[in-house]
């Protein structure tokens, strides 16, 4: 009964509260939609899925020094760019590595080129420790070996200019 008697007396109140919170509510959803970029920290970031240009390294890079090749020397199956999926690649890219279209999100595409990474005990030019060294070119690869083409007919085109792949069917972590 008080319950009532306190919501009829402040009716005009409770709906003037309510008006304004909504108000405020949709107020913000607004600035943080048309603003994306700077809520990052709040994960408001689209993790819509979406179709990317990928150029694959086919051969290993090698270097003498085992610590040095892994730092410095791109795999086979290692990232070397991801681009939009209408990207126009000149000719020495589409002769020299594998293109692949797959869809993903812009978080998984970051992924591909990142390193693996820790900390470091090396100093910068500065005298500065550094903040991270890289152990491996690539977190990520691609699994070419189970797709059929062969690295001497890239010359003769891309092979699979019309398939685009899953992100669970041909990345892997290393």
């Amino acid at each position: 009964m008080i319950l009532k008697e306190i919501i009829k007396t402040n009716q005009k109140k409770i709906i003037i509260g309510i008006a304004l919170a909504i108000s405020i509510a949709l107020g913000a959803t607004t600035i943080i939609l048309e603003n994306p970029k700077k809520f990052e920290g709040f994960k408001f970031k689209e993790s819509q899925q979406q179709v990317y240009a990928v150029s694959v390294q086919v051969r290993d890079q090698h270097n003498s020094d085992p610590e040095e090749d892994a730092q410095t020397c791109l795999k086979k199956g290692d990232v070397l760019v991801v681009l939009p999926e209408n990207h126009s690649w000149s000719k020495t890219e589409l002769i020299s590595s594998l293109i692949l279209k797959i869809k993903m999100t812009e978080e998984q595409a970051t992924k591909l080129t990142r390193p693996i990474e820790k900390e470091s005990d090396k100093k910068r030019e500065d005298g500065e420790l550094a903040e991270k060294e890289t152990v491996k070119m690539r977190k990520y690869r691609i699994k070419i070996e189970g797709l059929n083409f062969d690295v001497k007919d890239l010359s003769k085109g891309q092979p699979f200019e019309n398939k685009v792949f899953e992100w669970k069917e041909i990345v892997e972590e290393k």
